[in-house]
């Protein structure tokens, strides 16, 4: 699935390769933390039979990174340009809220918004009997 980088495109891997490597990695560098706090909580030493298939497992998956040209740097680069793509989305989504809220607040006609105000409290005076009686 890899996709080389004799091409000179620089992609490295499909999309579908990184998520599932990284994915791979983040299990084994979890089955090491679960370890180490197993450890620490217990106050026992690691053994070699604990350590060894950990190793093992993390070992293969930095060959396969290897293998495939695996660049964390790059991939390190695109997820941060993704994030700050998504944050400026989400500034613009609140600017947007704060304008459309503006300008809804002042196209409606205070008499409306009053009449809006008024019916929403007395629908709300009415609904507190209607409840105590049920």
């Amino acid at each position: 699935m890899a996709i080389s980088r004799a091409n000179g495109s620089g992609q490295g891997l499909c999309d579908y390769c990184q998520f599932h490597l990284a994915w791979e990695l983040s299990t084994k560098i979890r089955s090491c933390q679960l370890l180490l706090s197993k450890a620490a909580m217990t106050g026992e030493p690691v053994t070699m039979e604990e350590v060894e298939p950990i190793m093992k497992s993390l070992s293969c998956v930095i060959f396969k990174a290897q293998d495939v040209h695996y660049d964390i740097a790059t991939v390190i680069v695109t997820i941060k340009s993704h994030i700050q793509a998504l944050d400026e989305s989400v500034n613009a989504a609140a600017v947007q809220s704060t304008v459309f809220g503006q300008i809804s607040a002042e196209a409606l006609p205070k008499s409306l918004h009053c009449l809006n105000v008024k019916l929403m409290a007395g629908l709300a005076k009415d609904a507190i009997p209607a409840r105590t009686l049920t």
